[in-house]
C-alpha cells in the first residue's frame, strides 16, 4: 500500500467544488522507455466508466513510475506518475499530479490542501472494507407473477398461488431452496425464522450469486390489499421480471396481445422490468406456427452473444414451449447487453438462461449509473472520506 493522503479540507460535502479527496500513491517499478499520455479504458462494475482513467506521464529511461489512485465523491481516478521523490517537496509533487488528472479535477480546490498521513493497520482496514464494498458479485432480482388482465403491482402482489408455467420457469432459471439456515447470499430475506416465507429462488452465474424475491413464495396477507411483506423487498430491487400469462396468447397475433405497462409499478426503484411471456409454439390466439423457429430469418439462425462466447439457435429445442422477451426500462438507463435478437422469442435452452441471467446483471449494471442511484452513490463515497480524514487526521 502506497501513502494515503486524504484532503484536510473542512468544507461541506454537499457541494462538489469543496469535496473531500483521497490520493494513494505508490512505486511501482522502473520505465525502460518514454511513456505518452493516454487514457486506457478501464472495467468498473461499481461506478461510471467516464470518472475512471488511467494516464501515463512521460518519463526518462530507468526513471521510478508511481501509481496514484485519486478518489472522491463522484468517482475514481488511476494514474502513472513519473518525476516524484521523497525531497521533491509536497507543491511540486501535487503540480505533476495535475498534469495527469481529467481537466475537471485537476482543478479540485482540495488537491492543494492534501496531507501525508501515515500509514497504519487501521487506515489499511478501512481502505480494504471500502474495496469489497464496491465490489458486488452478488445480485437480487425481483420476480412477479401477473394473471391475464392484472396491470397493476398490487393485484399482481396479491396473487396467492401461481400457475404450473410460471414454477416451471422459475425452476428453469434456479433452485427452489430452503430459506431456514440459508448460509449463502441472502438478499435481506429471513433466514432464521421463516419470516419471509420458507422457500426462495437461487442460482448461480459465472461466479456471481443471486437471490430472487419471488412474489408468490413471500409471505401473503389476505388482509393486507398491498402485500407489503412482498412489497418491501420487491419494490427495492432495481431489476425485475415480470412473468405474465395471458391464455392464448402468441407473439404472431395482435388480438392476444398482453401489453406491459410500468406506471402501474409505483416503486421508485425498480428501474428496468424484464418481461416474459410464455407460448405454445404452433398454437394459440390463432397465430398458427412460430415463424421465428421455421423460417430462415436472423432470429432463427445462429445467433451469437455475451462477447461472441456462443452460438446455439435460440429455439434449440423440441418442447413446444417458447418464450416472448422484451425489455422495459426508465429513460434514464443507457443500452445494455447482450442484444436481443429481433424476434425476442427463446425456446427453453440452457443458452436462454445464460441469457437471462446475462441480461439481468447488466441490467442492474446500467441502471445503478442512472442519475438517481448515482447521487445515492455519491452520498456514501462522500461519507466514507469525511470518515477516513477524521480516522487519519484526528490520530
Amino acid at each position: 500500500m502506497g501513502r494515503p493522503t486524504p484532503s484536510s479540507s473542512s468544507s461541506s460535502p454537499s457541494s462538489p467544488a469543496d469535496d473531500d479527496i483521497l490520493v494513494i500513491i505508490e512505486g511501482v517499478k522502473k520505465s525502460s522507455k518514454s511513456k505518452k499520455t493516454s487514457d486506457i479504458d478501464t472495467d468498473s462494475s461499481t461506478s461510471p466508466p467516464h470518472h475512471h482513467h488511467h494516464h501515463y506521464t512521460s518519463s526518462s529511461p530507468q526513471q521510478k513510475l508511481h501509481k496514484a489512485l485519486v478518489r472522491t465523491r463522484h468517482g475514481d481516478e488511476r494514474v502513472w506518475l513519473g518525476g516524484l521523490s521523497k525531497d521533491l517537496g509536497k507543491k511540486k509533487s501535487i503540480a505533476i499530479l495535475k498534469t495527469t488528472l481529467s481537466p475537471d479535477l485537476a482543478k479540485h480546490p482540495a488537491l492543494d490542501k492534501l496531507t501525508t498521513v501515515k500509514h497504519t493497520s487501521q487506515l489499511n482496514k478501512e481502505l480494504c472494507k471500502w474495496e469489497l464494498s464496491q465490489t458486488s458479485h452478488s445480485y437480487k432480482f425481483g420476480v412477479v407473477f401477473a394473471r391475464a388482465g392484472q396491470t397493476l403491482d398490487n393485484d399482481m402482489l396479491g396473487n396467492r398461488g401461481a400457475s404450473r408455467g410460471f414454477m416451471e420457469f422459475l425452476q428453469f432459471i434456479g433452485d427452489i431452496v430452503p430459506l431456514k439456515g440459508w448460509d449463502k447470499y441472502a438478499a435481506g430475506l429471513d433466514v432464521d425464522d421463516d419470516r419471509d416465507g420458507t422457500m426462495s429462488l437461487y442460482a448461480n452465474h459465472s461466479g456471481n450469486q443471486i437471490m430472487f424475491h419471488v412474489s408468490t413464495l413471500l409471505p401473503y396477507n389476505p388482509s393486507d390489499p398491498q402485500q407489503l411483506a412482498r412489497k418491501r423487498h420487491i419494490g427495492n430491487d432495481v431489476v425485475v421480471i415480470v412473468y405474465m400469462e395471458a391464455e392464448g396468447y402468441h407473439p404472431n397475433s395482435s388480438t392476444t396481445s398482453h401489453p406491459f405497462d410500468p406506471s402501474g409499478f409505483r416503486s421508485q426503484f425498480n428501474h428496468v422490468f424484464v418481461i416474459i411471456r410464455p407460448y405454445q409454439r404452433g398454437g394459440g390466439g390463432g397465430g398458427g406456427e412460430d415463424k421465428s423457429s421455421s423460417s430462415s430469418s436472423s432470429s432463427s439462425s445462429d445467433a451469437t452473444f455475451i462477447s461472441g462466447k456462443f452460438e446455439e439457435r435460440w429455439a434449440g429445442t423440441e418442447d413446444s414451449l417458447r418464450y416472448h422477451v422484451s425489455i422495459v426500462a426508465r429513460g434514464e438507463v443507457l443500452p445494455f447487453g447482450p442484444p436481443l435478437p429481433e424476434r425476442q422469442n427463446f425456446g427453453k435452452t440452457p443458452l436462454f438462461r445464460e441469457f437471462l441471467l446475462s441480461k439481468l446483471i447488466n441490467a442492474e449494471c446500467a441502471a445503478l449509473a442512472a442519475p438517481v442511484f448515482q447521487d445515492r452513490l455519491a452520498k456514501g463515497r462522500a461519507a466514507f472520506l469525511t470518515n477516513l480524514k477524521k480516522t487519519c487526521l484526528n490520530k
